[in-house]
């Protein structure tokens, strides 16, 4: 191996190494030797990129195969270092790149390298447009030793360390990440443990929970709320099914955990907790007609309204459905014209101390959200900012209720939820993101369609509303 054969250029038509056709060589040494090149001069090191499109370079299998699965683009980095025109060392080291989603370019990417040495990274990523015709931006190099980092899709990178990396004598592998010279990046730190795992309800809203139980004495985890708050931001809604029936006192707790218990209803005597709002079809067993009056979000009547609810079904029964809306997609779901003047509009509350805006910024996602209740009782009427205290301006509240919840009744089959409960049930809801209201069948006597008990808390709100451009609740 001291006196390396010159490149054999009829192995890529660009001049570039490619991997030997037969499906494995009888050494890697004799392998190896189709890859040398002449000594680089004045530089002692060298750094070569080729492809394979058989992925049989012996040790490797492993490795091709899993870059195949994830999508990737594999090749191989033959380095080389070399000491008086001699060669002193070389390593062909298997690589692989996630897809590349950017037509053109791999941008803020991590070049996935069984091993390598920092000093020739630089000499692969000026290889890379030529073999790929691709650029690569920025190029994050890894030394794997025991625990490989992550992959993007979140599957642990196929590293290999039992080949260690050389450059000038010195190997790499059993070093400390600091004390590696050159612009290497700490291995990523592996994802955070989840509890559970949600299945989208429809693609864009809602998340079930099989398989977890919220039950216990003691509190929830912080990592745990700290996951249903985050699956909160992103779902709006989750289900946790088959919770059987979990006690007053816990429902509490696990609520208090989200926020701040906010109780600001009739309390049932069969309620199991003071903060429990009991609700059935049954009016000896719980407050009946809850949410009967049309499509709402709960708390409206105050200036930071209800921030989450949690459901709970001791009992259900047929027909006993809650209806959801994802207020951003209902919103984007209207023409222009009807979106330009929903946004002028502010809810008077039903004891006019307040003025909602109809439009306003979701205080945790960002985006656009609607604050209305479309019962008779919650609305004193639909206002512009500039003239509020002008009576004679005021849009009747029947007016805009009428036309809302005619809206939301046709769009309920195309974005939202018809919400069939079983017994079990725990749901979350996010009261600041979606609407909600419940179906006729509610309130269906329980002779005809079985009793229906639903245990109820609400989270306090932590913001009043307000607009993208700065503007919130107003005081009447």
């Amino acid at each position: 191996l001291k006196q390396p054969p010159r490149l054999r250029t009829d192995l890529h038509p660009a001049g570039f190494l490619q991997a030997p056709s037969h499906r494995r060589p009888a050494r890697k040494q004799d392998f190896c030797k189709q890859l040398y090149t002449d000594p680089p001069q004045p530089a002692n090191l060298s750094a070569q990129l080729y492809t394979d499109s058989t992925h049989n370079l012996p040790s490797f299998g492993n490795f091709a195969r899993k870059a195949r699965s994830q999508s990737a683009s594999f090749y191989y980095f033959r380095q080389a270092t070399w000491r008086r025109s001699a060669l002193k060392h070389s390593q062909v080291a298997p690589f692989w790149l996630p897809p590349d989603t950017s037509g053109g370019h791999f941008t803020n990417t991590t070049v996935f390298l069984s091993n390598f040495s920092s000093r020739a990274l630089p000499a692969l990523c000026a290889q890379l447009p030529k073999v790929t015709g691709k650029t690569l931006t920025k190029a994050e190099g890894i030394i794997c030793k025991k625990q490989p980092p992550t992959s993007p899709s979140g599957v642990a990178a196929p590293f290999f360390a039992r080949h260690p990396c050389l450059v000038g004598g010195r190997s790499f592998s059993g070093q400390t990440m600091a004390e590696v010279p050159g612009p290497v990046k700490e291995p990523e730190a592996a994802a955070p443990k989840r509890f559970y795992e949600v299945k989208p309800i429809l693609p864009h809203f809602g998340g079930e929970i099989r398989g977890f139980s919220l039950d216990g004495d003691e509190p929830l985890p912080d990592a745990l709320v700290k996951q249903i708050k985050e699956d909160m931001n992103q779902y709006r809604v989750l289900l946790f099914k088959g919770q059987g029936k979990i006690s007053g006192a816990r429902q509490v707790q696990i609520s208090s955990q989200l926020g701040t218990v906010e109780s600001t209803f009739y309390k049932h005597p069969k309620s199991p907790h003071p903060d429990i709002f009991r609700v059935s079809n049954d009016a000896e067993e719980g407050c009946i007609n809850v949410g009967r009056t049309g499509w709402h979000i709960d708390g409206t009547f105050q200036a930071k309204p209800f921030k989450y609810q949690t459901m709970h079904f001791h009992s259900v029964c047929e027909g006993g459905e809650t209806w959801f809306m994802p207020l951003k997609e209902f919103y984007e779901l209207q023409d222009e014209e009807t979106r330009a003047r929903w946004d002028k509009l502010w809810m008077v509350v039903g004891g006019e101390q307040y003025a909602h805006p109809l439009v306003y910024k979701h205080p945790t996602r960002g985006d656009t959200s609607m604050m209305f209740h479309c019962g008779p009782s919650f609305c004193s009427g639909w206002v512009e900012e500039e003239t509020r205290y002008d009576y004679s301006t005021w849009i009747h509240p029947r007016i805009l209720q009428a036309e809302l919840g005619k809206r939301l009744d046709e769009a309920v089959d195309k974005i939202g939820i018809k919400m069939n409960w079983e017994e079990g049930d725990f749901a979350i809801n996010d009261n600041l993101g979606n609407c909600h209201y419940a179906a006729p069948g509610t309130q269906t006597k329980k002779e005809k369609v079985g009793l229906r008990i639903l245990h109820r808390t609400t989270v306090a709100g932590e913001e009043v509303p307000t607009k993208a451009d700065g503007r919130s609740t107003l005081a009447m």
